[in-house]
């Protein structure tokens, strides 16, 4: 069935141990009541037929997905329920239980998975070949309402036999609560158990009416795994660039927590070097220097932060260098003194910081932001402002962050400031904003001239 035990520790705890030895107990008295009604097949056309399921049972063992530390889906739901459908009970269960065995020796698996996983398969299809016989003939053909009862009935069992025994595994090896390991694992296991149980039964029709059409079987099954594997893969690649970015952020916040206390030092350093006397004005020259030297340096690691913020969003490379250069000309032009430069200089290039609190679904979905969305994309000036005012360094450069959204008329957000409330940086910002959006392409539309711009 889906899951069964990863490669476990060097040694079962031995709680789970004797709980692998009564599930293998309870599968060895499944199979001699089964063997004790059972006929074994005498035709060559009963015999291929049950060797080519057993094959295809081996084989769906090796299509399997690592989802947790203790826990592997395994594609082999679609054979097992069209085994059940299509042969008596015990000629089900032993082919389930050769597959499964010989799969686990060819891959290697240790003494107790081995028992378990074959103890496991012979359980469960147990228990789904004996509810369908109880409610319709074999081969199950879907003619009246006892056949699908007995079908949803196999299936549904095999599923939660499944999910009961590889859960309880799973709790006792990591002493975590038995229900919400379940919960976990059936959750996993409804994801795509429904849909591997479907394909299942479509081929044990199939086979029944034509026998030659066995080989389509495989079909599914190599296309289900393709599927969950690259599924699995992007996942796997999201939470990758998740741990990254989170930990440049950390270091970058790190950096800067050092810079700004080496320039706190400096600063107090060279209030103690002018009260000396002239003998020292050279070592003063060097200190700031120095100063200088650690301002630029800071300065480049905000390049580089802005830089890394671009990589999430590919329709937004260069908009921060270009925005930052056109607000520095435009705020010479309307008036804004050379001493302020360095700070709007800043804060032009932070003013998306608080995208860094966006999750990327909602910052990099390609169509239009729904009502909740929206409300989340409003708050980055906030996070933005709560980033920065820790930081005396760039306490002066927090206009453009927090304010480059608000509006003449207090439409904006996130706190609708109105006319001359909002800083007159913000105000310059926005206008160059505006112009470098409108200059730009985008998913939905090319970039406008200057003239219409």
């Amino acid at each position: 069935m889906p899951t069964s035990l990863q490669a476990g520790p060097v040694k079962y705890k031995p709680s789970t141990q004797k709980f692998i030895a009564v599930v293998a107990a309870s599968a060895i008295a499944f199979i001699i009541m089964l063997l004790a009604q059972y006929t074994p097949p005498v035709t060559w056309n009963e015999w291929s037929m049950l060797l080519i399921f057993t094959a295809l049972f081996v084989a769906s063992n090796f299509y399997s997905l690592h989802l947790t530390e203790k826990i592997n889906l395994q594609l082999s739901t679609i054979v097992a329920v069209a085994a059940v459908l299509l042969f008596p009970t015990p000629a089900a269960v032993l082919s389930g239980a050769a597959g499964k065995a010989i799969s686990c020796v060819l891959r290697r698996k240790r003494t107790e998975q081995l028992v378990f996983n074959t103890s496991q398969v012979v359980i469960y299809t147990s228990a789904g070949g004996l509810a369908l016989n109880a409610l319709t003939d074999l081969p199950w053909i879907p003619e009246t309402i006892y056949a699908w009862a007995g079908m949803l009935a196999a299936v549904a069992l095999m599923i939660s036999i499944n999910v009961l025994l590889t859960g309880t595994v799973v709790a006792l090896e990591t002493a975590r609560p038995l229900v919400q390991v379940w919960k976990q694992i059936g959750r996993l296991s409804l994801l795509q158990d429904p849909i591997q149980a479907s394909l299942g039964v479509m081929a044990a029709l199939l086979v029944n009416s034509y026998p030659w059409a066995l080989a389509l079987i495989t079909v599914p099954v190599v296309m289900l795994y393709r599927t969950l594997r690259r599924e699995r893969d992007v996942e796997e690649q999201r939470q990758r660039l998740l741990e990254q970015n989170t930990a440049l952020v950390v270091s970058l916040q790190q950096q800067a927590a050092q810079l700004q206390q080496v320039i706190g030092d400096l600063e107090t350093a060279l209030e103690a070097n002018r009260k000396a006397n002239l003998s020292l004005e050279l070592e003063i020259a060097q200190r700031m220097i120095a100063q200088r030297n650690l301002t630029s340096a800071y300065d480049d690691l905000l390049q580089g932060l802005t830089n890394a913020l671009e990589l999430r969003d590919q329709d937004t490379e260069g908009h921060s260098q270009r925005v930052t250069q056109l607000a520095v000309e435009l705020a010479r032009q309307v008036g804004i003194p050379e001493s302020e430069m360095g700070d709007l200089w800043r804060g032009a290039l932070l003013h998306d910081l608080g995208k860094i609190g966006i999750p990327d679904a909602i910052l990099n979905k390609p169509g239009r932001l729904n009502k909740v969305e929206v409300e989340i994309m409003h708050r980055h000036p906030s996070y933005a402002y709560e980033l920065l005012r820790k930081i005396d360094y760039l306490r002066n450069a927090i206009d453009i962050p927090y304010c480059h959204h608000e509006r003449w008329d207090g439409s904006g957000y996130p706190r609708g400031l109105e006319g001359e409330e909002i800083p007159l940086a913000a105000r310059v910002f926005a206008v160059v904003d505006v112009w470098d959006a409108l200059r730009s392409n985008r998913p939905y539309r090319k970039a406008w001239t200057d003239d219409c711009a």
